[in-house]
């Protein structure tokens, strides 16, 4: 819709009409990126859960599953953008998992 709108020529065009759906669709383009939920936010959400009890049972794999996206080629967020803050309980654990991936890689 947007590449019709910038292609279509004045001829026959209420221009106003133009410009009132643009502008629609920023605002929805606005609200998606808002509501969207990137897998950085659930990796947060994952290591404040891990942060809790690390030694809980059913957080156990958390970290590897990290590791295992690290070494996937995706990225992890460092610092809490909501509280600025460094959970270093999750980060070492995390960084020692992948440390043990990569060397069982390399051999």
């Amino acid at each position: 819709l947007r590449d019709t709108l910038s292609t279509m020529t004045c001829d026959n065009t209420d221009l106003s009409l133009i410009q009132s759906t643009r502008d629609h669709l920023d605002q929805l383009d606005q609200e998606y990126s808002q509501n969207m939920i990137a897998p950085e936010h659930l990796w947060r959400e994952v290591a404040c859960i891990y942060e809790t009890d690390p030694n809980h049972i059913d957080y156990k794999t958390y970290p590897y599953l990290a590791a295992q996206h690290l070494l996937d080629g995706f990225s992890l967020e460092l610092v809490d953008g909501d509280s600025s803050q460094i959970n270093e309980v999750w980060l070492q654990e995390v960084i020692s998992v992948l440390n043990r991936l990569i060397e069982k890689k390399v051999g």
